[in-house]
């Protein structure tokens, strides 16, 4: 069976300052991830489960070979990634019967055999800043350990409808 893939590497992704699976779907063919109310569209190839937060997605998420089961977690950062790959046919075969439309397979940054680390600094306006760490560090000759952290927020204004007025908005995150 042919399969058609798409494969970003985590320099790709740092490098075109791509934060999340939303904006990464805007950059590739035939994928959209968009949010709405209550639930996340995504779709492959025109393939998807809609609006309802209650089914199971079409399209199959994994980080690190983990299924996520609700189209919520495509909201997450996508940050120490090592690569994304974007498999478009139905993946049945290796994700299950939820990936009948495709599946996203996230893998994340691996502990390597030498000391290595990376950082990256985001400042904006309106006080948006994003700060994201990595280090590798090995423990002996067969043992090392990876750390990873990223820390984000803003404040943002608004429009308020009603009163014509502008108003603050905070954004905070943290993950590690």
């Amino acid at each position: 069976m042919p399969l058609s893939a798409t494969v970003v590497s985590g320099a790709s992704l740092q490098k075109d300052n791509i934060r999340d699976l939303q904006d990464l779907g805007s950059r590739i063919a035939n994928v959209r991830i968009a949010s709405a109310p209550a639930t996340e569209l995504l779709n492959i190839r025109g393939v998807g489960s809609g609006l309802s937060a209650t089914f199971e997605q079409s399209v199959g998420t994994f980080v690190d070979d983990v299924y996520r089961g609700r189209s919520r977690s495509a909201r997450a950062a996508l940050f120490d990634v090592d690569h994304v790959e974007v498999l478009k046919e139905p993946q049945t075969t290796f994700f299950g019967n939820n990936a009948i439309a495709g599946a996203l397979n996230i893998t994340t940054r691996t502990p390597g055999r030498q000391f290595d680390y990376n950082a990256s600094i985001l400042h904006g306006s309106d006080g948006e800043y994003a700060y994201e760490a990595g280090v590798t560090v090995p423990i002996d000759d067969t043992l090392s350990a990876r750390l990873a952290a990223k820390a984000y927020g803003m404040d943002g204004y608004i429009e308020n409808d009603i009163t014509g007025g502008k108003g603050p908005v905070r954004l905070r995150g943290c993950r590690a």
